[in-house]
């Protein structure tokens, strides 16, 4: 683990999960129940994965409640099914993602 090195989490929505796996990933996590906390367990699953790449699968209302919990109304370029989600010391940033 590389204490200082973000963590890549590469969220799909569970609607749309098709193609995401990638070569390289450390672990797959989700989808979580209804209550779950998912900002918690993004963090948690951050942490223990400093500096390897993730994939999460979240309902499609928790992806939307990611964006929203980073100020963003929505994804840009219209990849609001599947985004990348860096978390490192200095915050988390998200950007469009597509499976290869």
């Amino acid at each position: 683990m590389a204490l200082h090195c973000a963590a890549t989490l590469l969220l799909v929505s569970s609607r749309d999960v098709s193609g995401a796996e990638e070569p390289g990933l450390a672990a797959t996590y989700g989808p979580w129940q209804g209550d779950a906390d998912v900002i918690a367990e993004l963090q948690a699953i951050a942490d223990q994965h400093r500096g390897e790449r993730v994939l999460v699968t979240l309902a499609p209302d928790a992806l939307a409640g990611v964006l929203a919990h980073l100020g963003r109304p929505s994804a840009s370029d219209g990849a609001g099914d599947r985004l990348r989600l860096d978390v490192g010391d200095d915050g988390w940033a998200v950007t469009p993602w597509a499976a290869a």
